[in-house]
């Protein structure tokens, strides 16, 4: 399949619904994509999409860099508007992951789809793509959220030497190269369900598609948080969207932030 570059049309003849509210820019070369849509300005009617087939300075949490050749992957950041404090936006990343599970399952890729608390999406334990989101407040009792997705498409096989950690692609998953237009206006339809239902409904709506896709649950994992490492069994995550830990020691404990890693 030839490299079929990011197109603003493609992507909107792709979408089911009607977008009018939709500001989609496509830059060839940027050095993030979260980065321009905190210093643009764009009002709350707008739904700014921003799009890159490369970014020289793409990041992932506690500022890791995120591998991003050209015309390969997704590099995509959207920029929603919360009429809620930021202390309601705690379980934001977890759905915006199940919203992306659930668009690969509508186009046909679903199996073995996992999400890893507290924001990869994972193919066998292998990262498939990660999420990265700022929360800031702003006049009036609104809240913005800049979403950043990151997502490993048609990665190219000399990503092997650059990337650290267990990863994948869809190409890798299908054996076939996708076409990103296609992903994308899927992302963007289920980003706009499933942060409506958010918006309503809080997290709670969602605790048992998260249990669905928890790729934790039950495992004994190792949690960093706070310079320390601690042990135990996910026994899942609570309406704040924290990790409920079965530690060790026999107590349970629940944890808004660190990093996880599974143990056998």
């Amino acid at each position: 399949m030839p490299v079929i570059l990011l197109d603003v049309n493609a992507i909107k003849k792709y979408l089911i619904e009607d977008n009018q509210n939709l500001k989609i820019e496509i830059f060839q070369n940027i050095s993030s994509t979260s980065d321009y849509l905190k210093q643009a300005k764009f009002t709350p009617n707008i739904l700014p999409i921003c799009l890159a087939e490369q970014q020289t300075a793409g990041h992932g949490r506690f500022g890791r860099n995120w591998f991003s050749p050209f015309g390969s992957n997704i590099y995509f950041s959207g920029l929603w508007h919360f009429h809620k404090d930021i202390s309601e936006l705690s379980g934001l990343g977890l759905v915006v992951a199940l919203a992306i599970v659930k668009a690969l399952n509508i186009l046909g890729i679903s199996e073995d789809i996992k999400v890893k608390w507290p924001n990869d999406i994972v193919w066998q334990q292998q990262k498939l793509a990660g999420i990265l989101i700022d929360i800031s407040a702003e006049t009036h009792g609104y809240t913005q959220a800049i979403i950043g997705i990151g997502m490993n498409v048609n990665m190219p096989e000399a990503a092997k030497d650059e990337i650290k950690q267990p990863w994948t692609s869809l190409q890798n998953i299908t054996d076939y190269a996708h076409d990103r237009n296609k992903i994308v206006a899927e992302m963007i339809q289920q980003l706009q369900n499933y942060i409506k239902q958010f918006t309503v409904n809080g997290l709670n709506y969602f605790l048992e598609e998260w249990r669905q896709y928890d790729a934790l649950l039950q495992k004994r994992i190792h949690l960093e948080h706070s310079h320390q490492t601690i042990a135990g069994v996910v026994c899942g995550i609570n309406s704040q969207g924290n990790l409920v830990l079965h530690q060790d020691d026999g107590t349970i404990a629940a944890y808004s932030s660190g990093d996880t890693s599974i143990r056998k």
